[in-house]
């Protein structure tokens, strides 16, 4: 304190120049009576350390075991793989796959037959007129035969879409311990 009396500086004339200059500096914003709101990003931390929690005491348990982290990390991916999300997701989108697969020759059937009573029906109206027809009703007829035959592209690409955040969770979990 006497120093700082002796030299007579105070604590402001101690900071760098850089911040002497933008601690007076004018405010880029222009005044408004009401304060700007912004946008609240809810705590995603929370929701991370909540994600988290699971697959670390899933970890934690196996290392409990006796078994050391070298056996625990593959074997951790092994049950989550073959005993989650094999059953539940990779099973029933492959299923959806091969449905989709066999429903490829009924679908070009319609195809044809759309094709054949669009032209009956066009008379002289032109081949783009013709192209263009057939093309909205074979979209529409190809929609309720995935919807009649439960072939979504949902049901198709479920695994992509389940597993990568499963894989950023558990990848985050090993980063924390």
């Amino acid at each position: 304190m006497l120093a700082r009396q002796a030299l007579g500086c105070q604590p402001f004339l101690r900071l760098p120049p850089q911040l002497r200059t933008t601690l007076y500096r004018r405010s880029l914003r222009p005044f408004y009576s009401s304060p700007i709101h912004q946008f609240q990003y809810p705590d995603l931390v929370a929701y991370l350390d909540l994600a988290c929690a699971v697959p670390h005491a899933t970890l934690t348990t196996l290392h409990a075991t006796g078994l050391p982290w070298v056996v625990v990390l593959p074997l951790s991916a092994f049950l989550i793989r073959g005993l989650v999300l094999v059953p539940a997701l990779s099973i029933p989108s492959r299923r959806a796959q091969q449905r989709w697969l066999n429903i490829h020759p009924l679908k070009s059937a319609w195809t044809n037959a759309i094709r054949k009573l669009v032209l009956m029906e066009s008379g002289e109206k032109g081949p783009s007129y013709v192209e263009r027809e057939v093309q909205k009703k074979s979209l529409a007829k190809m929609s309720e035969l995935h919807r009649q035959f439960r072939t979504g592209w949902i049901r198709r690409l479920a695994p992509v879409l389940v597993q990568f955040p499963v894989f950023l969770c558990l990848a985050e979990t090993v980063r924390r311990m």
